[in-house]
């Protein structure tokens, strides 16, 4: 090899734009960057995936807890946080770590539970409801992030 094309070799090796080239032609396009961006944001944390089945187990359970009751049945669901019992009425699951319990306390107080999905406790109780009372359903509310903060 002649010193002219050694020269030239290393001329091109030093050049800044023979470098900026080689990445330009290795980047990736706005639609693939785009498509990995989204890939990414699919992949779902090993903490979320089982906080999203628990949030599903407790549906399901309940719902088919109630699917099963007679007309003068109620399921009670309780839900113990610290010394305070609440009578569940309502579910809601703002993210998937979080849910909200919302019912009343022994005294027939409005209370609410706001927990960890994997950090929740229920008991499920299959209970007569005696005239003239009339039994109620647990419900799951809707909610999302925007409306929890």
């Amino acid at each position: 090899m002649d010193e002219k094309t050694l020269n030239d070799i290393v001329q091109f090796a030093r050049n800044p734009l023979n470098d900026m080239n080689f990445d330009l032609m290795r980047r990736p396009t706005d639609y693939q960057a785009l498509q990995m961006s989204d890939m990414i944001k699919s992949i779902k944390s090993a903490p979320q995936v089982a906080a999203e089945h628990i949030q599903e187990a407790i549906r399901q359970h309940i719902t088919g807890l109630q699917a099963g009751l007679k007309e003068d049945e109620q399921l009670f669901v309780y839900s113990t946080s610290g010394l305070e019992v609440i009578v569940v009425q309502n579910l809601a699951f703002p993210n998937w770590h979080t849910v909200i319990l919302i019912g009343h306390d022994k005294d027939g107080n409005t209370a609410s539970v706001i927990a960890s999905a994997s950090e929740i406790h229920l008991t499920c109780k299959v209970m007569k409801v005696e005239p003239p009372n009339k039994p109620y359903r647990v419900g799951f509310m809707q909610l999302d992030s925007k409306t929890c903060g």
